[in-house]
C-alpha cells in the first residue's frame, strides 16, 4: 500500500489516513469473519467432496481421492476469510481514492510474481475465484464473505474515517 500512496503522490498525513482506513476495516472484517465461522461450523470442501454420497444431494458424487491443491487452513470454511478481508481492504481504499480508477501491482515474496491489476475490484475476483480454485472454499462463501466486507468497510469508511473539513 506503499507504493500506492507513493504513485498517488499522497502527503504523510494522506498516507497515514488511507493506512488507518485499509487496516482498520480489514481487522474489523476478520473479526466479524471468524465470529461467522465460530458460529456456522461449515465443512471445507477436503470433507464435503469425499463425503458427497452422504449428503442427501443427488447432484453431487462423492470423490474420494479429491484433494485441494494446498493445505487447507484449520478453521471453519464458511465465509471465506480472505474474502472478507481482501474486500474491506479494496473497498477502504476505493473510498478513499474515490470514483477514479487506480490501476496498481501486488508482489508475492512466497511465489516471488507480480500481479497488475486494472482496478481494486479486480482483486477482490481475484481472490474469490483462486481460493475456490485452491478448493480452499464453495463459491458461495467467497461471495458471501466479500459481501461482509463490503458492509464493513463502508461502515469504518461512513462512521469512523470521514474526510476532515
Amino acid at each position: 500500500m506503499i507504493a500506492l500512496a507513493a504513485d498517488a503522490r499522497l502527503g504523510l498525513v494522506e498516507t497515514a489516513r488511507m493506512l488507518a482506513l485499509a487496516h482498520v476495516a480489514g481487522g474489523d472484517a476478520m473479526i466479524a469473519c471468524f465470529d461467522a465461522k465460530y458460529t456456522y461450523w461449515f465443512w471445507r470442501p477436503f470433507q464435503a467432496i469425499p463425503q458427497a454420497d452422504a449428503d442427501r444431494n443427488d447432484k453431487t458424487d462423492a470423490d474420494a481421492t479429491w484433494q485441494p491443491l494446498r493445505p487447507t487452513p484449520a478453521f471453519p470454511e464458511y465465509p471465506s476469510a480472505h474474502a472478507c478481508h481482501s474486500t474491506a481492504v479494496s473497498e477502504a481504499l476505493q473510498a478513499f481514492f474515490g470514483e477514479r480508477r487506480i490501476a496498481f501491482t501486488l508482489d508475492s515474496r512466497a511465489t516471488g510474481t507480480i500481479h497488475r491489476f486494472r482496478d481494486f475490484g479486480e482483486v477482490v475476483r481475484d481472490v474469490d475465484d483462486a481460493r475456490v480454485l485452491a478448493g480452499f472454499h464453495f463459491r458461495h462463501s467467497d461471495e458471501d464473505g466479500s459481501a461482509l466486507g463490503r458492509r464493513v468497510a463502508r461502515y469504518v469508511v461512513r462512521h469512523r474515517f470521514r474526510q476532515l473539513e
